[in-house]
């Protein structure tokens, strides 16, 4: 799976569960990047998932360091383990941090990678 595929598989993940959930309230969630949160792109409220960090499978590739996501492309071979900062944009700060909260609890509840 491309990891774009995986980034839009998180965010329908997360929308529709906060959707189920009576949480969405009119927030927009969508991928974005690092650039993008930097530069500010985007208004109104909105759930930004960027993603931060691509690094190896440590068992399949241990001889790789982490990287940040807009270093380079990853490494070729072996498995994925994907990192995404998860933002909120809102009115205020307490409306970020509520929707923050919402988006924890049903990422908890509904864990997109179950062990």
């Amino acid at each position: 799976m491309p990891i774009a595929s995986a980034s839009d598989a998180l965010v329908r993940h997360l929308r529709d569960r906060l959707a189920e959930a009576g949480a969405l309230d009119g927030w927009d969630v969508e991928a974005t990047t690092l650039r993008e949160i930097r530069e500010g792109r985007g208004g109104g409220r909105r759930v930004a998932l960027a993603l931060w960090r691509v690094q190896p499978d440590e068992a399949a590739r241990a001889d790789l360091p982490a990287r940040a996501a807009s270093e380079a492309d990853p490494p070729d071979g072996g498995g994925l383990v994907l990192r995404y900062l998860l933002l909120a944009r809102g009115d205020d700060g307490r409306a970020e941090q509520t929707m923050l909260g919402r988006c924890m609890a049903v990422l908890h509840q509904h864990p997109v990678v179950e062990e």
